[in-house]
Parts: structure tokens; sequence; C-alpha cells
């Protein structure tokens, strides 16, 4: 039976979804397996090798840090190489193919997270009584946030398909299920990307705004409906949950005390300065140091003497490990394969940054351009720009969602609303 390339790239998609679903079943030691490496693989081998510019950039990134394990690093970190050869050879994969997720699939997602989600409450001893939620289907509930990120703007694609399907009722409550049962500060994520769109999408308004002094009724449903969800997730969260003590002390610390360093050393001190300091002493290096480097690198003696510093909390867990791994992609790759790894970042950085501007940017500014396109295309950007966010500040070389972001974000489709 013959495949077709929009089933393997739909196989690619949702399979890169699980990705760290084998680890809570003890199928394989550790949590990064990227199991859409294998419908990439086929993907990948029968596609028409015509790239785009930032697969090919992409491709270039994962050669330097091949060289870089074959002349500067041990056979032993080899799985390293592994995990961050599967997030980006399925990112040109689905880029190449251009697929999209429907809203079937989308559903499938929703509901089996719900199952789930009521199996570890109910057999795994998940419970409300701490801050941390449960992770769903993923390794753990950041992780799971993040990929709720991604779907953002297949769910607004595929938003009447949705509604004639399960009604909004139902996914209302699926969201605010996900959302109750997530707790991670994470999801301030998916929030960001909605903030990004609406910020977008206000600029040509509010410049008529202060033209003619007029209210767009469609600006004001939007910014009404945006507040009043986000209020009622901050009154939920504001009993003990994580996101709500990170946007309190992120107000208190920058707004009230004007303490911006304070602010990210407690709630970042780990992952921005292993991520700072990674930057710093990668683009130094000419001569790669090696993948894994951070195991020599980011120890007790250099981190809590770097300009952010570490919080007490985190001092303390350095003592006692050693060192802290660097919590962003493109600062781990930069402090492994150095200064050259530092300029390709970049070069795939303002890649995706141009293909942003020259497919959406203008049609969310143009009058004649349809609602509903002007904030697919507000959409389209503020996901591709978390993605790139995600990359350099907050993720691992084994998270697939930043490049799952950018992905979805560039794909050159503006689809009927009521298509699957």
């Amino acid at each position: 039976m013959k495949v077709s390339i929009k089933s393997i790239s739909s196989y690619t998609f949702w399979l890169s979804f699980l990705s760290g679903i084998p680890i809570l079943f003890g199928l394989v030691p550790f949590q990064s397996l990227n199991i859409s490496i294998i419908p990439a693989g086929i993907l990948l081998l029968k596609s028409n090798k015509v790239f785009p510019k930032d697969c090919v950039i992409a491709l270039c990134l994962l050669l330097s840090y091949f060289l870089t394990w074959l002349f500067f690093s041990d056979l032993y970190t080899i799985k390293t190489l592994f995990e961050f050869s599967t997030v980006i050879l399925t990112f040109v994969a689905l880029r190449s193919s251009k697929f999209f997720p429907s809203g079937k699939g989308i559903i499938i997602y929703l509901v089996a997270s719900i199952i789930i989600g009521l199996l570890q409450l109910t057999y795994l001893d998940f419970g409300f009584g701490g801050t941390r939620g449960i992770p769903l289907l993923a390794s753990e509930p950041s992780r799971y946030a993040r990929f709720f990120a991604v779907l953002i703007l297949p769910i607004f694609i595929h938003w009447n398909y949705l509604k004639s399907k399960i009604g909004i009722t139902f996914l209302i409550l699926i969201f605010s299920y996900i959302i109750i049962l997530n707790r991670s500060a994470s999801l301030i994520v998916p929030f960001l990307v909605i903030a990004i769109a609406i910020i977008l999408l206000s600029i040509n308004y509010l410049k008529r705004f202060f033209k003619t002094f007029k209210i767009n009724k469609n600006l004001l449903i939007l910014y009404t409906s945006t507040s009043l969800v986000l209020t009622l997730c901050i009154s939920y969260f504001a009993n003990n949950y994580r996101i709500t003590s990170f946007l309190m002390s992120f107000i208190k610390s920058i707004f009230i005390n004007g303490n911006l360093i304070g602010f990210l050393k407690y709630f970042g001190g780990k992952r921005i300065s292993t991520v700072f300091y990674s930057f710093g002493n990668g683009i130094k290096t000419i001569i790669p140091n090696g993948i894994d480097s951070a195991k020599d690198i980011l120890n007790y003696e250099n981190l809590t003497n770097s300009f952010i510093g570490l919080s007490r909390y985190h001092t303390k867990r350095l003592d006692i490990q050693g060192t802290f791994e660097s919590a962003s992609f493109f600062s781990h790759y930069v402090l492994d394969a150095g200064l050259i790894a530092f300029l390709l970042s970049i070069y795939f950085t303002f890649e995706i940054l141009k293909l942003m501007k020259q497919s959406y940017w203008g049609l969310i500014f143009k009058q004649e351009t349809l609602l509903p396109i002007k904030i697919e295309s507000a959409l389209r950007i503020s996901t591709s720009f978390m993605g790139l966010i995600l990359l350099w500040f907050y993720s691992t070389n084994s998270f697939i969602q930043p490049w799952l972001m950018i992905a979805i974000g560039l794909m050159p489709c503006y689809k009927n609303l009521n298509k699957k």
C-alpha cells in the first residue's frame, strides 16, 4: 500500500508531540527520544530535495554539530548528537512538505490529553496538593504547555470545524481542563503567542483611533474577551500556582522595586545564567569546546561569578550537582561548537524574521485584508517569533516545540476556515 506524503507528514508531526511519552512508561532511559525521526527520515527520502533557505541553514547547523562531534568530542556524546539531529531533521521534513495539522488531528490530541490526564490524576498519584501540575501527554507539565502553544494557530485555523464537531462549550471545557491541570509557568508561552498577535493587530487600529477617535467594535470585542479570559485564569491560579507567582513577582520586581536582576536571579537564575555564560564562552571560542562541554564549563565557580548569578536555591543545587546544562538550544549549541555556531544561529534567526516579514507582515496592515486573514497572519508571526525566542532562551537541544512553532508559523497557506 502506497502511503502519501501528507500521511507521512501527519505521522511526523503528531509523533513529535509524543517525544516525552516513552520515559513515562519506562520504555527508554531518557525523555528526549523524538520518535518523529522515523517518519521524518522517510519524508526526507521521498521529498524532491529542494529545500527552503531556512532549511538549508538548519542543515548547516546540524553539519557543524556533527563535525564538532567527529573531531572534538568523545564517542559517548553521540546521544546528544542524536537528540540534536532529530529536532532539526523533523523541522526540515515538515517545512519541506508544507504540512499543516488537520482539525481531526487536533480533536484526537485534545481528547487524548483529557483521557491521559484523568488516568494520571486517578492512578499515577498526581494531585492538586502542590504547585506542580500533571504532564498530560508529555514527560512534564512545562513540555505540554509548550506543545499547547504550537496548537494555538491550528486551533484558530480550524475553529469552525472544531465548533461543528464538538461544540464551543466542550472546547472551552477542554481548554479550561488543560490549563487547570497543567499549572506550569510555561503556560505563559501560549499566552504570549496570543498577546503578541493582539499587539500586532492593534497597531493599525490604534493609529486610526488617535486620528478619528472612533472605537473599532472588532478590536473592542477582542480586547474585552481576552482580558476576561486572562483575568479568570489569573484569578484561578492565584491560589498557589506557579504562573501566578511568576507574573506577580515580575510586576513587583520590575514596576515597584525596579530590580530586574533580582527577578532574573530568583526566577530564571539557573536558566539565564547558563544561557548567557554559554553564549559568552562560545562566542570567544574559535576551536569548538566539544559536545556536552557544559560538564566542564558550567560549574560552580563560573556561574556564581556570572553577571546575573544564581539564587540561593540554585547555588545549593549546583554545589551538589557540580555542573548545570545550558538552558536553551542555541546556547547549548554555541557553547559546544563555538563562534561558527553563533554566526549560523544568527543567520538562521534573520532568515526566519525575513520570511515572517515577507509573507505576513504586510497582510496585517493592509486595509483591504479580511479580518480572519489579519488574525491568521498575526498568529503566524507571533508563533514563529516565540519559536525563535524559545530557541535562544528557553529550550533544550531535544525540545521539538520551538521548531514546530516555526514550521507551523511559516506555512504559506491561507486555509478556508471551515476546512478540516
